[in-house]
């Protein structure tokens, strides 16, 4: 085969097999732009509703896909009308930057001026780390879980208001940690860092010689023995039998004030309803007497149970010491 014809079928070869693989990185990229052009239009909707909130995340979320100085820009507006200023004059910043980069100088100068704006508002944290601190092994000063490099150590860096947790950790120290409220705006806050404590001593701990070994014998008996709680019990019952003896007689007492409120005559002559009244009395009345009869003599007998159930004796103890031994109890 001539040679120029066998380079030219390596070279399709070659085209042809990476074609897919730029045909996928093009598609790839294309859609990582359809998503970011979908955020961007979907937030400056929620922008034009006022709704900030969630306009914001959308727009953060778009820069990263496709950085653009328009979406850059946008981006530290709304960081702006949310009161978040320190967020806004980084975009503000960062879309001039990215603008003059690009020839556009207009939007760079416009970029530029309100960053200059908010630069009076921004409130600004001063961390100053003392010497003794900074020479402590594996020193790591956090602000919001973010790492501040030695070169930010009393430097003023602006942050936006709120809640600022700072943290401060070093090798075989306790760590230290503060919650620092951000909130006058042009302000600037300086917090002087603490000497970090050292962490707390194991005390060993104190061996003696083990106490004499003591023979308590069997189990004790129940306070209660078996006679006491059955006459508890049996005088609980007499106790509830009375009470409803009492509830039955009252309601003897009600049917036969009604039956005479009418219904019977003084002659004791009733009509329907009277009769009924007064069987109803006789009943409750009987139910009564039979009731108060059952819990007067459980009642007696719980008493009776009770009182003559035999006291508990008192357990035997044995006590083991060095060079003695002694014995206490009822045996």
């Amino acid at each position: 085969m001539n040679p120029r014809r066998a380079l030219r079928a390596l070279s399709l070869t070659a085209l042809l097999l990476a074609a897919p693989r730029v045909a996928s990185a093009q598609s790839d990229e294309a859609a990582t732009k359809a998503a970011a052009q979908a955020l961007f239009d979907e937030a400056r909707t929620l922008s034009a509703a006022g709704n900030f909130a969630d306009a914001c995340p959308k727009l953060l979320e778009s820069a990263r896909l496709d950085p653009a100085v328009g979406t850059t820009f946008y981006l530290a507006e709304c960081y702006e009308h949310l009161g978040k200023l320190a967020s806004a004059w980084t975009y503000y910043m960062e879309a001039a930057g990215a603008a003059q980069v690009a020839g556009q100088k207009d939007r760079a100068d416009f970029a530029a001026k309100r960053a200059e704006s908010l630069k009076p508002r921004l409130i600004r944290l001063v961390i100053t780390v003392p010497e003794p601190l900074r020479a402590l092994p594996g020193l790591e000063v956090k602000r919001d879980g973010l790492l501040l490099g030695a070169a930010l150590w009393g430097t003023p860096v602006p942050i936006d208001p709120g809640r600022h947790a700072l943290a401060v950790t070093a090798t075989g120290k306790q760590r230290w940690q503060q919650v620092v409220d951000a909130v006058d705006e042009g302000k600037t806050l300086t917090i002087e860092l603490p000497p970090l404590a050292d962490p707390p001593r194991a005390v060993a701990p104190v061996v003696s010689a083990p106490p004499p070994l003591r023979y308590h014998g069997p189990p004790p008996a129940p306070a209660l023995g078996p006679q006491r709680i059955v006459g508890f019990a049996v005088g609980g019952v007499g106790v509830v039998s009375l009470g409803i003896g009492a509830a039955f007689g009252g309601i003897a007492l009600s049917r036969q004030a009604q039956s005479n409120q009418g219904p019977c005559d003084a002659d004791n002559f009733c009509d329907a309803e009277g009769k009924q009244l007064r069987r109803e009395a006789i009943s409750a009345a009987t139910v009564s007497t039979a009731t108060f009869l059952v819990g007067g003599v459980a009642l007696a007998g719980g008493v009776v149970l009770v009182l003559t159930s035999p006291k508990r004796a008192a357990p035997a103890t044995v006590s083991l010491g060095p060079g003695r031994v002694s014995f206490q109890g009822t045996f």
